[in-house]
């Protein structure tokens, strides 16, 4: 049996190493959702109880949690979720924060979970995914993205619609997922309070300062 030449074979590896590197870089997911620091698209559903809800309503109490879920019909990592969420709505509520869940389950669906648990956060109904979509969160690794379910996202807004946080997984432990959403908001509160607070300048103000007094976290 012929042997390569050591040369031959150097770059044989070389070649199969750049081969791996481009097709990692090609692989390499698109963002999930909308970007830290963007406003976030405006929007009026449905709960639980039949009750119009609008982003705008929201925004004017204080800081919102949009949690995007799959399902509360048949996905069991998403139940477990709401359950958690409903379990610590004290701790959102006590640094001024709202939670809200969006979903493409019906209404009917949503509401028979609702009822089964106990649920008092609203769960808005998004059955045509156009809420979804807005905010880029569709899952595209469903056999059928055409299905229109929601991949697990959930935004922190501040009062003025931006997202100032972002978490990619699901939340339903005490330790880091309920804690790290509630620091998220009390954060996106404290942006709140530092533009509110402002002292208007008889001069313009530079985009700089601007952009020191609203932090990202």
């Amino acid at each position: 049996m012929k042997t390569l030449p050591l040369k031959g074979f150097c770059l044989l590896i070389a070649g199969l190493l750049s081969a791996s590197v481009q097709a990692g870089q090609e692989a390499a997911p698109a963002e999930v959702g909308l970007p830290v620091g963007q406003r976030a698209p405006a929007f009026t559903l449905k709960d639980q109880n039949d009750h119009e809800v609008s982003l705008a309503a929201l925004l004017k109490k204080g800081p919102v949690a949009l949690i995007f879920y799959r399902s509360a019909d048949w996905c069991m990592y998403c139940k477990f979720q709401l359950i958690q969420i409903q379990r610590n709505l004290k701790q959102f509520e006590g640094v001024g924060g709202q939670v809200v869940g969006i979903s493409y389950d019906s209404a009917s669906k949503i509401k028979r979970f609702a009822d089964s648990r106990s649920i008092t956060i609203p769960l808005l109904s998004d059955a045509g995914s156009k809420t979804i979509d807005a905010y880029g969160v569709r899952d595209k690794s469903a056999a059928d993205p055409k299905e229109g379910f929601a991949a697990h996202a959930t935004f922190v807004l501040d009062r003025q619609g931006t997202v100032r946080a972002k978490f990619l997984n699901v939340i339903y432990q005490e330790q880091p997922g309920v804690g790290n959403l509630v620091n998220a908001l009390k954060e996106a509160g404290k942006v709140d309070a530092a533009t509110s607070n402002q002292v208007p300048e008889k001069h313009p103000v530079s985009r700089n300062n601007v952009k020191s007094a609203n932090p990202e976290t």
